[in-house]
């Protein structure tokens, strides 16, 4: 907008020096303050009130200027006009006067000169509505000055007045997540039934103060919006959401089983007064633009929709808008979003991002012709889980990481490599996605983490790589995170003694000799122990040819498949008593450079899609197990026969009477457990694994997602 320029000749904050003109009025200007959004930039500010006295007789004339103390941001016209208003109280009811004030300076609006006869009685009540203003600027409260120009018969006191306080109002149990894509299934007719099977993350967004979800205002180009961005998806990833998102005050809120809701794709009669936002599919990036979809006007409504999100280079947007809400109730949504990718992609283990925030966003801070109305500053949320009360609750995921004492020594005259083992796991509930980094603070690329992201407990090896280090000292920080699931930092330490040439490929190696890179559960490599008598694998290059062969601790080991990427062999059960063994492979007669691999009792993995009903279908939220009857589990890395146990946990059930649990027929290195399942628990989507105790020690494998029914 351009900035106009005007003279001002101001009366306001005191009475006249002077008599006072005929006509004339004394005004005490009080203030009515709302709770504005800290996040909003076009926040709507309380109405400024004057409450007035004749101090003569006749039609008074003037004009008023208001100073607010914030940038002033309400949608400006061409002549720098906006549309805040004033009405004052005549004998014949309330009145327009001044016209659209003019915005000066960015914080000052000017209503022209006007006239009117107060009411016969003398008294009468200017009141300033619809000013907007950016919320951003910081915690103090938003005040305004009034004053009149010098021509004006209003004598104004008692200022300035105090109309807004900004407070937070966007809570969430995460403002970013970090999502470690897996294969997932995509249904041939996707709705939000059928794509209950896929892997899917949610993000619970929650009002921090009264009237916190706002719909749609007069005034406003479009309703208040929940933007859910998405960053970094592979190119063979596709995401869905729902049309529509009933929330905490609806009639069955939308839910895919997470923070103890249970599943439904919602449940909403229009104009009921509880919270439901739907989904808003032209949006830009941003979330500014197009219309928010609708709701069915019939009573109890339930929705199964879903809109597939486009994605380009890997990044999207989704915005949903407020249709509805409940100004006297503390509301909350969960907004679910669907992640498929084909069980084959080379993109399963990449770490992509999402993240929550008002909408739409913008960086225009200032009144202008074109930007939306509302608009939001792309503000993280806090935690809700205070406000909710359930920071403790048993559904959140809670990371353990378990590490030795991270100090390495090296030899440059050795050729020997050193490794550590890192546990994580989640103590709690639901999927925790984890990220592991190293950051150094001397030196570079000495160090390695293997595999750098997961989903739930899985183990982590610790690699020196020191090539070309100098002797000396050298510090870098190992450090996992979790999101809110917690964080946990390490120092890791190394020294360098002098000698020859350090560990690494040698001049005058062979280009087409078999590497190797990751090594571990056949099933999921992230856990990379390894168990006698399981299913393992090694990725890496050149692993295919005439004549394979594989040993571990210098026994063979059977090859189950092999391509020039990926082999899978059967640990030997030979193995069973020792901790660590070299692995040794070898491909039409050259060898790949010897790795020292974990061993244990046992650490279980269940296959994708290894869960199946008692009739040998797949369980999904469309084929639910059904309480009385018996599932099967598929999984590898239990216990030899003899060396332990095996049992299962369903929901909060330790399952220890198992129908069957031992060697999978005719499949080597797989085992199968069937359970029955009680017939007391209710309908859900809960999670199930299976256990290898040995001894004193409990192993269990990461949850899967399995759905009862009734």
């Amino acid at each position: 907008m351009k900035h106009s320029a005007i003279c001002l000749l101001l009366a306001g904050g005191s009475l006249w020096a002077q008599a006072p003109p005929a006509g004339s009025l004394t005004c005490d200007a009080t203030g009515d303050p709302v709770l504005v959004r800290q996040e909003g930039v076009t926040e709507s500010l309380g109405t400024i009130v004057l409450q007035c006295a004749a101090l003569s007789q006749g039609p008074v004339s003037g004009g008023i200027i208001v100073f607010v103390s914030v940038p002033v941001t309400n949608r400006a016209n061409r002549d720098d006009r906006v549309d805040a208003r004033i009405t004052v109280d005549t004998d014949t009811g309330a009145a327009a006067i001044g016209g659209s004030p003019v915005l000066v300076g960015g914080n000052t609006l000017v209503f022209g000169n006007f006239t009117f006869t107060p009411p016969r009685n003398g008294l009468t009540t200017f009141r300033i509505t619809n000013i907007r203003a950016n919320g951003t600027t910081g915690t103090r409260p938003i005040t305004a000055t009034i004053s009149t120009n010098g021509q004006s018969g209003i004598g104004i006191r008692t200022n300035p007045v105090t109309i807004g306080v900004p407070q937070r109002s966007l809570l969430a149990a995460a403002t970013s997540a970090r999502i470690v894509c897996r294969g997932s299934n995509l249904p041939e007719e996707p709705a939000f039934q059928s794509l209950l099977g896929s892997a899917s993350f949610t993000f619970r967004v929650t009002e921090a103060l009264p009237a916190g979800f706002q719909a749609r205002q007069p005034g406003a180009l479009n309703g208040q919006r929940i933007l859910v961005k998405y960053f970094g998806f592979p190119k063979d990833a596709r995401l869905f959401v729902p049309n529509v998102v009933a929330g905490s005050t609806a009639q069955t809120p939308t839910s895919v089983g997470e923070f103890g809701v249970s599943i439904s794709g919602g449940v909403y009669t229009a104009r009921t007064g509880g919270l439901v936002l739907t989904h808003v599919p032209g949006a830009d990036l941003d979330g500014a633009g197009s219309n928010a979809l609708g709701i069915p006007d019939n009573a109890g409504a339930s929705f199964n929709g879903v809109t597939e999100i486009r994605l380009v280079d890997g990044n999207g947007s989704a915005a949903f808008e407020v249709l509805e809400a409940n100004p006297f109730a503390s509301e909350y949504a969960l907004i679910p979003t669907f992640v498929t990718l084909p069980a084959n992609s080379a993109s399963i283990g990449t770490v992509a991002t999402a993240s929550v925030s008002f909408g739409p966003l913008s960086r225009q801070a200032a009144a202008d012709t074109g930007s939306p109305v509302p608009r939001y500053s792309d503000i993280g949320a806090p935690n809700d889980c205070a406000a909710l009360r359930d920071c403790n609750a048993s559904y959140f995921p809670k990371l353990l990481v378990r590490a030795p004492q991270l100090t390495f020594t090296w030899e440059q005259s050795t050729r020997t490599f050193a490794s550590h083992y890192i546990t994580v796991n989640n103590e709690g509930g639901g999927i925790m996605n984890w990220v592991a980094s190293v950051t150094y603070r001397s030196g570079q690329g000495w160090l390695r983490a293997d595999p750098p992201s997961g989903v739930n407990s899985a183990s982590i090896i610790l690699s020196l790589v020191p090539d070309g280090l100098a002797p000396g000292s050298y510090e870098a920080t190992f450090k996992v995170e979790a999101g809110n699931a917690g964080s946990i930092t390490y120092l890791v330490t190394l020294l360098v003694t002098p000698g020859g040439a350090g560990p690494g490929p040698q001049p005058g190696g062979n280009p087409n000799a078999p590497r190797l890179s990751t090594i571990g559960n056949a099933a999921n490599l992230a856990v990379a122990t390894l168990v006698p008598g399981s299913l393992a694998s090694v990725e890496g290059a050149n692993l295919r040819g005439d004549n394979v062969s594989v040993t571990v601790g210098g026994f063979p080991a059977k090859v189950v498949n092999a391509t020039a990427g990926r082999l899978t062999f059967l640990v030997p059960e030979e193995l069973a008593g020792q901790t660590i063994a070299d692995l040794r492979v070898e491909v039409d007669r050259v060898a790949a450079a010897i790795v020292p691999v974990k061993l244990g009792p046992a650490a279980p993995v269940l296959f994708e899609g290894g869960v199946l009903n008692g009739n040998g279908t797949r369980n999904s939220g469309t084929s639910p197990q059904q309480v009385g009857g018996y599932m099967q589990m598929f999984a590898t890395g239990l216990p030899l026969e003899g060396v332990g146990t095996i049992l299962a946990r369903l929901h909060d059930r330790d399952i220890t009477l198992l129908a069957y649990g031992g060697p999978a027929p005719g499949q080597e290195g797989v085992q199968q457990v069937n359970i029955w399942v009680p017939d007391e628990l209710p309908a859900m989507l809960t999670e199930v694994t299976v256990c290898g105790q040995v001894e004193h020690e409990r192993f269990c494998a990461p949850p899967a997602p399995v759905w009862l029914g009734k």
